[in-house]
């Protein structure tokens, strides 16, 4: 799988690129996450987190790592996957994020 994962920078400019697109006076931060949690478990500025049904737990464990930290909790917003309605047989119906 690391094979098809293109370099960081490519990551961050077409997503920077995305976010534009979608509403051009949206401020963002694109950070790189060396660990499980990123700074989802240090930055005091932080509302919400999302969520999918596969990684619920994750998110449960940010918290959990927040609280620890004496940090607020973030607000939780659990979202469905996107299925790929053009799947082949041998294919997972759910598309990647990778």
């Amino acid at each position: 799988l690391k094979e098809l994962i293109e370099p960081y920078e490519q990551r961050v400019e077409k997503l920077s690129q995305f976010l534009v697109d979608v509403k051009p006076s949206l401020l963002y931060d694109i950070v790189p996450i060396s660990d499980p949690y990123g700074p989802s478990i240090s930055d005091p500025d932080l509302k919400c987190i999302v969520v999918s049904e596969e990684t619920r737990k994750g998110g449960l464990s940010v918290n959990k790592k927040r609280q620890e930290n004496g940090l607020c909790e973030l607000a939780v917003h659990e979202i469905q996957l996107v299925k790929d309605a053009q799947h082949a047989e041998n294919e997972e119906e759910k598309i990647s994020s990778s």
